[in-house]
């Protein structure tokens, strides 16, 4: 009799195994899939509700400020939890390049941790992992564009009401002009 653990508890997994097995998990099969069911957006958006953010010190990153990286987590985790807008997987597919924006999600938050064994890494690290990979998806593939594009149509418009002829911006800039013209010219 052998008083050696089984290699699933001693044998530390590889990161190829592990990005396997989040890329074949239940949000990335979904994401990756052509169509949803309103069940599994619903199921998505109760997923989302109820994030545990009380488990990350299992996915500390090895080389940083274990307080600010766990205030990050939770403070990003939080931002998604408190959003209004349902999302929904389709959501998150508008983007042009969400297959490769995911994988390089991934692949980053795999990167960043120590995997430990296969047993640990079920058992500790797989699920603080994808909540981790779908706060930053939905942070990463619908809030940053949506934002964005807000913040576009927001500018376009101060500048045409504010510099076009007759506007406040417009107005103020002839008056800047006229009285450095008129101090030159004295």
């Amino acid at each position: 009799m052998s008083l050696q653990e089984p290699s699933y508890q001693s044998v530390e997994i590889g990161k190829e195994y592990a990005k396997h097995e989040l890329m074949n998990g239940w949000f990335c099969d979904h994401l990756c899939s052509d169509m949803n069911t309103y069940e599994t957006n619903k199921e998505l958006n109760n997923v989302i509700k109820t994030m545990d953010v009380c488990m990350f010190h299992s996915v500390m990153p090895r080389h940083s400020d274990k307080k600010s990286a766990r205030n990050n987590l939770q403070h990003l985790i939080n931002t998604v939890r408190k959003c209004k807008v349902s999302i929904t997987f389709e959501m998150l597919r508008r983007n042009e390049n969400w297959k490769i924006t995911l994988e390089r999600i991934v692949e980053e938050e795999v990167s960043k941790i120590s995997l430990g064994s296969a047993r640990g890494f079920m058992t500790f690290v797989y699920r603080p992992l994808c909540n981790i990979i779908i706060a930053r998806t939905i942070r990463e593939l619908w809030a940053l564009p949506v934002i964005t594009g807000a913040l576009k149509r927001y500018a376009k418009i101060w500048i045409e009401r504010n510099y076009s002829i007759y506007g406040k911006g417009y107005i103020k800039l002839c008056q800047q002009y006229a009285s450095h013209a008129s101090f030159k010219s004295s």
